[in-house]
């Protein structure tokens, strides 16, 4: 079996932390980040956004609407 190229090792770890990141925001495991779930997600590590903010959070990130 050949070898993984380390890019794309470095791209799988990339995206597993993304994932473990949404999977703690996503607290009630929808699938969907709400205004909501990233004021109080963002509070655990010491960021408090505003409403505000959480959506221009979500508006930047979201890509399928």
């Amino acid at each position: 079996m050949p070898e993984k190229k380390p890019q794309l090792l470095e791209k799988e770890k990339e995206e597993l932390e993304i994932k473990a990141c949404f999977d703690f925001l996503d607290a009630n495991g929808d699938g969907k980040l709400s205004v909501r779930s990233i004021v109080i997600g963002n509070k655990g590590i010491g960021f408090t956004p505003t409403d505000m903010e959480a959506i221009a959070i979500i508006r930047k990130l979201d890509t399928n609407g």
